[in-house]
Formats: C-alpha cells, sequence, structure tokens
C-alpha cells in the first residue's frame, strides 16, 4: 500500500510540475509541428518559411500557438500521469504513442485548413472553428484508441481515488 501512495505522489506531483511548466509543450512541438506542416505543404507548392510564417501559392499562414495544440499534448501527458498501475517504459510509450497519433491529425487539419485558403475567406474560418472544436473530441478519442492499444484497466485520477478511499477506510495497526 505505501509502494502505491508513492506512486500517487510521484505522479501527481510530476502533473503538477508539468501542468506549471505548460510552455514546455510549445518549446517541444512548435518546431515538430512547423517542420512537418512546411514539409507537407511543400510537397503541394513550392513553399517557403520565415519564422512562424509559411508562405505558398501566394497565401501565408502564421502558426500560432494554437495550431500546435500544446495544451492537447498537456491534456494527453496528464491522462497518462493520473492513471495508475503502470510502469515507466509503458508510460513513456503510451505518450509517444497518443502525441504521435494526435500529432499525424493535427497535420491534417492545418494541411485542409491550408488548402480551404484557395477557396474564400469564409470557408477557412468556418473549417478553421470546426476542426478547433472537433480537436476537443479527438483528444478523448486518441486516449480512448491508446488505452484500448496498451490494454489499460485503470481510469485516471478515479483509481486513485478509489485507492486512497480504501487506505482512509482501513484500519490501522497500533504501535
Amino acid at each position: 500500500m505505501k509502494k502505491s501512495i508513492t506512486s500517487i505522489l510521484i505522479r501527481y506531483s510530476l502533473a503538477v510540475f508539468f501542468s506549471f511548466n505548460f510552455p514546455l509543450f510549445y518549446s517541444i512541438f512548435r518546431p515538430i509541428t512547423s517542420f512537418l506542416f512546411f514539409t507537407m505543404i511543400s510537397l503541394f507548392y513550392d513553399a517557403s518559411m520565415h519564422g512562424n510564417y509559411i508562405f505558398f501559392n501566394s497565401f501565408s499562414v502564421e502558426l500560432v500557438d494554437a495550431c500546435v495544440a500544446a495544451s492537447a499534448y498537456l491534456l494527453l501527458l496528464l491522462l497518462n500521469l493520473l492513471t495508475p498501475g503502470m510502469r515507466i517504459a509503458k508510460r513513456f510509450l503510451l505518450f509517444v504513442f497518443s502525441s504521435t497519433i494526435f500529432l499525424a491529425f493535427n497535420l491534417l487539419r492545418l494541411l485542409f485548413s491550408a488548402f480551404t485558403l484557395k477557396t474564400d475567406k469564409l470557408f477557412f474560418d468556418a473549417t478553421h472553428w470546426f476542426f478547433w472544436f472537433f480537436s476537443v473530441f479527438l483528444v478523448v478519442l486518441v486516449w480512448f484508441f491508446s488505452v484500448k492499444i496498451f490494454k489499460i484497466k485503470e481510469i485516471p485520477f478515479y483509481s486513485d481515488f478509489k485507492l486512497i478511499l480504501k487506505f482512509a477506510k482501513s484500519p490501522r495497526k497500533q504501535a
């Protein structure tokens, strides 16, 4: 039981640490997203990249923080850390797997949005907002898919809460 409580303290401390160091996710995922998006758009157009801007086909696209979707990666990490019963290697692989899937969907979203620039601004804005709202559900879908693939049986936070309640209700040995 002590090992479980120690695990909870470590995992929740890490969750708090990463939550307070949220810019770390931008520093990791902004270059990856920018480079891969630029590479993908270059397959279709003569493109150039200057800072956060990608120029192609007489358009320019600025990859702002929201495009990177760092909060989605943080949410995936928090779900990972708040799920008990995994070894460190499995936890790491689960995060890499779920982040890679989300990154792929995010890149497709960016690419599709960029292609809608050719039609008109209103259509671009509509699809952009649709995908933005859909990305919240996408994180949940990616998490459930990852849990199924990795055969995770525990539930984030809830499983820890049940364990703490069980520990609190168990009789203590008197010294």
